[in-house]
């Protein structure tokens, strides 16, 4: 059984057993495991918190452990071991990982961005905006060797730009010294 809440917890126990708790990076969420127990037995959660409304805004939820490890194998057993590529102006992230006729995209917890480009098998997909804002790869059949490249939109613009201007200035601060000598 867990429980989850938006406030901070000074002590929770249950049937008089002290949880420990661990707050999160935010410093209000919280997620506790409260125990293992049996379908219908009661048991009795007591906790201190900072604030009085902390009762109205707790909830205790189960978790069906059995169907939870069965999820958690299934997903370890597709998973992609990302590695960077070290270069000095793009980001690049290069792995392996096995779609199926029933798994035909990867979901990434990336942020969706025009900058991020992608190969599978050596073929230019496209990335997709999957749940509000974060990326998915069209994966092929049986292995994919995965390649992602992230470059800054605009920036080779940009720095051509800058590179410009520091030309420019020098030629204008050579003029103004060349005709400041010639006055002087």
């Amino acid at each position: 059984m867990w429980t989850t809440g938006a406030t901070k917890f000074s002590t929770m126990k249950v049937d008089g057993q002290t949880i420990g708790l661990t707050p999160s990076a935010n410093g209000h969420e919280l997620l506790a495991k409260l125990g293992d127990f049996k379908r219908g037995q009661t048991i009795t959660v007591t906790f201190a918190a900072k604030y009085p409304d902390a009762v109205y805004q707790t909830q205790v939820m189960s978790l069906r452990q059995t169907a939870f490890k069965q999820l958690v194998q299934t997903v370890r057993q597709q998973q992609l071991t990302l590695h960077t590529v070290n270069s000095h102006f793009k980001t690049e992230l290069v792995g392996n990982v096995t779609g199926s006729t029933s798994r035909h995209e990867l979901f990434l917890s990336v942020p969706y961005d025009t900058g991020w480009t992608a190969t599978v098998n050596g073929q230019r997909v496209k990335p997709q905006r999957l749940l509000n804002g974060l990326m998915g790869i069209p994966l092929q059949q049986g292995s994919n060797h995965i390649r992602l490249r992230y470059h800054v939109p605009g920036g080779r613009l940009g720095g051509s730009i800058s590179g410009l201007s520091v030309v420019i200035f020098g030629l204008i601060d050579w003029r103004w010294r060349s005709q400041w000598r010639k006055r002087n």
